[in-house]
Formats: structure tokens, sequence, C-alpha cells
């Protein structure tokens, strides 16, 4: 799992600031209001947590039960205020945001708030995200498409599609990459990094190419090249090099690429169509755009029911974050 932080320099110029999990929920700073909405009442309390950042918990106390809300608001162009992304240092590593936000914090800048980001397997590969992720320009996970929060390396912030391109060749020979650190299935083309773990997770036996010698992290927009190690057919499970990556691919690569011997060089690439990629955490379904619903809404079952969530949004110059709770009866 991942998530989304704000941080906050303690002293000097601007520094990133990433969001995990909602860790201000302690003594509020101004007297709660109430609010008659028809009939529900609101009961709302709040602080001002960090320059041009707010945090506020929301009652709402309807004839249908208590719903908590927490929101955190913030200029993204404040001074001394950055947003971004963390993980737990693995994909398939499951640590609680407030976890993740605390190895954030350091001497010189600190997490102010954090909520969690994608959404994330719980049978197969428990923890894999379900989307693209990028921390500081590193590409974590990839898939052909998303809808992401994204940040650019000059701090800006948009909530978008994010479509992914790739591709791995031997001198003639390329194969297009489908995604990177994910589980592949038939047909596919997969990149693995040693952000996957130790060892590649495949659904069905494929062709296994162990590239050492690659100057990771992988980044969009930059081709690399390694030396191949080894070719291994009809293969699930691939020890992934410190140094390099495993290339996976379907079980009649193993046919064109029968020969090739080792040491010889491979390249690949990764490209998205938006630039300056400083992070990126994706989400579903896309629940606005151009301030109406989204018909994405509707194609998702599990948005019209119930259940407890964590939504980000962008208006202007200010992002939102928010939670809302569930399935704690009397409470939320």
């Amino acid at each position: 799992m991942n998530g989304v932080m704000i941080m906050k320099r303690v002293s000097g110029s601007r520094f990133l600031i990433k969001v995990l999990v909602v860790l201000l929920i302690a003594s509020m700073t101004f007297p709660g209001a109430v609010y008659s909405l028809e009939s529900a009442k609101l009961i709302e309390d709040g602080q001002h947590i960090g320059p041009g950042t707010y945090y506020r918990n929301m009652n709402y106390i309807t004839p249908n039960g208590n719903f908590m809300v927490n929101m955190i608001e913030s200029k993204f162009d404040s001074e001394y205020i950055r947003i971004g992304a963390a993980d737990s240092g693995s994909s398939l590593t499951n640590k609680p945001v407030s976890y993740q936000a605390l190895q954030k914090t350091n001497d010189t800048s600190r997490v102010i708030g954090a909520i969690n980001g994608d959404f994330f397997d719980m049978t197969t590969i428990k923890g894999l995200t379900f989307g693209t992720s990028i921390i500081g320009g590193e590409i974590k996970t990839a898939v052909k498409t998303s809808t992401v929060l994204g940040v650019t390396d000059k701090g800006d912030c948009f909530i978008d599609t994010l479509n992914m391109e790739g591709a791995a060749a031997y001198k003639y020979i390329q194969y297009p990459v489908t995604s990177v650190n994910r589980l592949r299935w038939a047909d596919q083309t997969v990149i693995y990094t040693p952000f996957f773990g130790k060892t590649t997770v495949n659904t069905v036996a494929g062709t296994d190419i162990i590239v050492r010698g690659v100057d990771l992290p992988l980044k969009a927009g930059k081709v690399y090249t390694g030396k191949i190690e080894s070719i291994i057919p009809n293969s699930k499970i691939t020890e992934i090099p410190e140094d390099g990556v495993v290339i996976s691919m379907p079980a009649k690569a193993f046919k064109q690429l029968a020969g090739v011997p080792s040491g010889a060089k491979m390249s690949f690439f990764v490209n998205f169509d938006k630039k300056d990629l400083d992070f990126a955490v994706s989400g579903s379904p896309r629940l606005l755009e151009g301030g109406e619903i989204s018909p994405k809404v509707k194609e998702r079952a599990d948005a019209l029911q119930r259940h407890p969530r964590t939504a980000v949004g962008i208006k202007d110059n200010k992002i939102y974050m928010i939670t809302v709770d569930g399935r704690q009866p009397g409470y939320s």
C-alpha cells in the first residue's frame, strides 16, 4: 500500500511534503461549531496545522446514523509545504500509513498529515497496489492506464488519466512492456525491479530474462541497458538481481531468443504521457470531472455502496484529502 502525504520543512527552503494518514487527531485549537442541516446535525472541529494548511473533523449526525469525516485542506503553493507520496519500501511489504509517515520525518522536515492511497491486492500478492505508483521520480509500479493524483517536480498537483508505454529490445527484436512490478498474465511483458521483492511472481509460466548491470532506479524517459545473465524458459518464479531487473515475457519469446549468449546487451524503457512526474498515486473511480459527477462512478458497483473511503481533490491551488470512517457502530 502507499499513501499521499503533506510534509513541512522545519527550517530552510521548501521541502517535499507527503501525506499518508491523518495523524492530527489531537487537541483542537478553536472551539467546535454545530450546524443544523434539516434533519441532520453537523459538529465540526479543526485547527491550523501548517502554512496554508488546516485539519477539520466533521461529525454528521443523521437519522441514518453518525458519519465521521476527516479532511486536510492545504495550499500546495504555500512556502515550506509540498505534496508527495510514500510506501513501505517494497511492493510486498505492508506497513500502516502512520509507519510510512514517520519514516519521512527527520531533523529538517516532518509530516503533518497523511492518508491511504490506491487500492491494493488482498489475495494473490497482499499489499501490491492496483495502479501506477511513482515516488521521488522512481517508477514503483506501472500499468497501461491509471487515474492518478500527480505531483510534478515543480510541486504542481493534478488529477488526470496517466498512460504508460514501454518496450524491451534485443537487437531488432522488440516487445511492448505491459506493466512494471505487476503479476504477469499470458502474452504480457513485465519488468520486475528490486522494489518488487526478491523474486518474480507470475500467474502463468513464461520466459524470464535476468538483466544485470542496470543503472537503477527505474525512471521515465530514459533508455536502460544491461547485460543478459541468463534466459530461463517455463518460469513462474525468478530471483530479481539487486543490480538489475527481470524482464518476464510470454513463453513463445524463448524461441525468438534461443541462442542469445550470456553477456549480450538488452535495452528497455518506460514512458508516460505526463512529463516531469515526481510523485503519482492511483485511485478509482474518478468521482468528479469538470465539476460534474464522472460517468466512471456508474461503472463501479462498489462506488454505489456505502463503504469507508479515502478521497483526494483539487480546486484552484488547494488540495483536499478526505477520509470517511466506517464499520464502527455508534461512531461512524
